[in-house]
């Protein structure tokens, strides 16, 4: 045995109680009293026991052939599983999925409130219940990673790194600590290529990517393990070859109000395939009865037009995204006061911090019952009667067609 060989731990003549790879070479340990022909095995901690056709022999170490390996990872589900439970996504979420069947690397960008952290959870979801041929719950919980980078977010905590620790009579010691990213594709490793894993990093463009990636940037390119190369620190048992698996996907999510997409990383924009997320009008379908007259609110209209002013200013890049018209269960919003609230709270914030300095913009978005050009100031409505005129004031200084 030596190391990067793969291991299946038994008990009788069918039943695999574990699955490892070495990561350490052999050794003879004297003072062990029993057992002291060693060798180190990063064991999958995710295995449950499992029965397998083929039966193994009753020698202590005995070879198998790798189809009865593949047979055992496949052998049954982690319990709880009762195979694909996957139902039939929204053409967005399939859309990515099959982005994400085709790219190991992607990044899916676009203005606030598109839903793009929401819409690759989705479809990460769907993609690995039917590429692993589990549940949406076992795939999220086995299979699926995340994480969102900041300005403090560093290599040490992504790749790998130098921690302290100290022991049971306080004693200090310092040890290398693996991050998310090694973790991950540790795990892929140790499953093999008939098991697809996601990695998804939510605000991609916050962190300082060369920084945080290092020389594991080449390795997004070219993967498996004959393009391995040492990192900078090494593991625990000294090792410091390392390479990212073809069964691990890398799905990076980006808000292009923060920075545009000209300005990501050259190095890391080459590696991956750009997707752009819209805002989609279409999915705001509620009609708002206004008191007890006959006119309604159609909040789709209103997110038309302000996305086609905030164009016409030359910020397509800023536009705002449909998930401000949409209640947390996915639905539009269906009520004139709760639309209020998100104008006060979110929608006008957000379109003041991008004209800051120029109100007579913020007046062309948004209408002159939003704001006060005298004062420079934003008009934030508490009674729903004159928010509605304000409203009507919009769609009249913007006539009906004009969004297209």
């Amino acid at each position: 045995m030596k190391k990067g060989d793969l291991i299946v731990a038994r008990q009788g003549r069918n039943e695999a109680i574990g699955v490892g790879a070495i990561d350490q070479e052999y050794r003879f340990e004297p003072n062990k009293k029993d057992f002291k022909h060693v060798v180190g095995v990063n064991w999958d901690e995710d295995f449950t026991p499992r029965k397998a056709s083929n039966q193994f022999g009753m020698q202590t170490v005995h070879e198998v052939i790798h189809l009865t390996y593949e047979e055992i990872l496949q052998a049954s589900e982690p319990e709880g599983t009762n195979g694909p439970v996957v139902g039939d996504p929204a053409p967005d979420v399939r859309a990515v999925s099959s982005l994400i069947s085709e790219y190991r690397n992607i990044i899916l960008y676009g203005p606030p409130g598109t839903g793009k952290t929401y819409l690759v959870r989705e479809a990460a979801l769907y993609w690995l219940a039917r590429a692993n041929k589990i549940s949406v719950t076992d795939a999220g919980k086995h299979y699926l990673s995340f994480v969102q980078f900041h300005p403090s977010y560093g290599y040490e905590d992504f790749i790998r790194g130098l921690t302290a620790s100290t022991d049971s009579e306080g004693r200090l010691h310092y040890l290398y600590r693996d991050g998310l990213f090694v973790e991950t594709c540790l795990k892929a490793q140790l499953a093999g290529n008939k098991r697809q894993f996601v990695l998804i990093i939510d605000e991609i463009n916050r962190g300082d990517i060369p920084r945080i990636f290092g020389e594991l940037m080449c390795l997004l390119e070219y993967r498996e393990r004959k393009y391995q190369i040492n990192l900078q620190y090494p593991d625990k048992d000294g090792n410091r070859a390392f390479y990212v698996p073809e069964n691990l996907h890398v799905i990076g999510t980006m808000n292009t109000a923060d920075r545009s997409i000209a300005l990501l990383d050259t190095a890391l924009r080459r590696r991956f395939q750009l997707h752009e997320i819209l805002p989609d009008s279409g999915k705001i379908t509620s009609l708002i009865q206004v008191g007890s007259s006959d006119e309604k609110c159609e909040p789709r209209t209103i997110l038309e037009i302000i996305n086609k002013n905030i164009r016409d200013q030359g910020l397509r890049e800023k536009q705002i995204g449909h998930s401000y018209f949409m209640q947390a269960d996915g639905t539009a919003i269906d009520d004139l006061g709760v639309l209020m609230g998100r104008f006060n709270g979110q929608i006008l914030p957000l379109l003041q911090e991008y004209f800051f300095d120029d109100m007579e913009a913020l007046n062309n978005v948004v209408g002159s019952k939003f704001v006060n050009l005298k004062t420079g100031a934003i008009v934030r409505h508490t009674d729903q009667d004159a928010f509605w005129e304000a409203l009507k004031a919009l769609l009249k200084e913007n006539p009906k067609g004009s969004p297209a």
